[in-house]
């Protein structure tokens, strides 16, 4: 017993400057003889919206077309606007200069994404998504130039400092950017509803007795 008293001396001993101080808690306690609820703080829950555009939804490869998009941190409309025009969805396209699959990746492409078979629609699309965000990098996110650097070349784009006048690439620009516009109005952001209802209490009566209620600091409004 001994022993024990002094190791509860030592601990009770410790100085102050190395107590930590708990963080301040977002929730309050009130003598309630309801269940548990929790209240929802819209300002902390509903940071932002979720985009549908349902336009896309029914087109071909429109998961892995979202997907390789959001990878690379680019629109998915605009990535559907250059598959579009590119290969008409076409996973097995092949253009007279070696453009191949979705997103017609020219073979110096595919090696400079680390693509080894261009035929792959997933591989196809994650390496043409990392080009345009290049290219809209390259160029200020002037999707324009971005648009047209990736039907002339970046070299193209840069030496003529506009849309490099080629009958194809200037009807090609036009064709995408007024696609990809079109989408976009397309879209829609849909916000998150929440349905608050009375749950089960999973607290154990010894650590909040029953009784109590658990509420979030009211949000605004």
């Amino acid at each position: 017993m001994r022993h024990v008293a002094l190791i509860l001396a030592a601990v009770c001993a410790v100085p102050p400057a190395l107590a930590v101080e708990p963080a301040p808690s977002p929730y309050r306690l009130s003598g309630s003889q309801e269940a548990y609820r929790l209240r929802v703080d819209s300002s902390v829950l509903l940071q932002g919206g979720v985009t549908i555009n349902r336009g896309l939804t029914n087109r071909p490869y429109a998961s892995a077309i979202e997907r390789a998009a959001r990878q690379a941190g680019i629109a998915p409309e605009l990535l559907h606007a250059v598959v579009l025009q590119e290969s008409g969805y076409r996973p097995d396209a092949i253009s007279p200069k070696g453009a191949t699959g979705l997103a017609q990746l020219m073979p110096g492409t595919a090696v400079r994404y680390g693509v080894r078979d261009a035929r792959v629609p997933e591989r196809n699309l994650e390496a043409g998504a990392s080009y345009l965000r290049d290219l809209l990098r390259q160029f200020n996110g002037d999707e324009r130039l971005a648009v047209a650097a990736y039907n002339a070349g970046e070299g193209a784009v840069k030496r003529y400092g506009d849309i490099p006048p080629y009958a194809e690439t200037r009807a090609y620009v036009p064709l995408v950017i007024g696609e990809y516009e079109r989408l976009r109005a397309s879209s829609r952001v849909v916000w998150p509803q929440f349905q608050l209802r009375q749950v089960t209490p999973v607290i154990k009566e010894h650590v909040l007795p029953v009784g109590l209620r658990a509420d979030l600091p009211a949000g605004p409004g």
